[in-house]
């Protein structure tokens, strides 16, 4: 979400590069997900994470984002970024798997 802000300000430049650190991120994240006990709780994690992405946001595009809301701009609502969310949830979880598959 953060990149296809950075698609509507019109900065190919960092949407790519904050395209690349996502996947950058989510392979790492995958990685340590594997690697941390299976009786651990993620939440703590997910919720460093969504702290992470909301100040990365808020540095990044803060300003941009007023402008834009000041302007009339309509930002997308919380159902819109569950919803994202849940996508990109359910196609990680397929990614893992055929990787399960593959190696089984």
């Amino acid at each position: 979400m953060i990149a296809s802000n950075f698609n509507l300000f019109h900065d190919q430049r960092k949407k790519k590069l904050t395209t690349l650190y996502g996947i950058i991120a989510l392979l790492a994240l995958i990685g340590l997900g594997l690697a941390i006990p299976k009786n651990s709780s993620g939440g703590v994690l997910a919720a460093v994470i969504a702290g992470l992405a909301r100040e990365i946001t808020k540095s990044q595009q803060g300003p941009q984002i007023e402008a834009f809301r000041m302007e009339g701009g309509k930002i997308a609502s919380w159902w819109n970024a569950i919803g994202i969310g849940l996508v990109s949830l359910i196609a990680v979880l397929a990614v893992i798997f055929m990787i399960v598959l593959i190696v089984s």
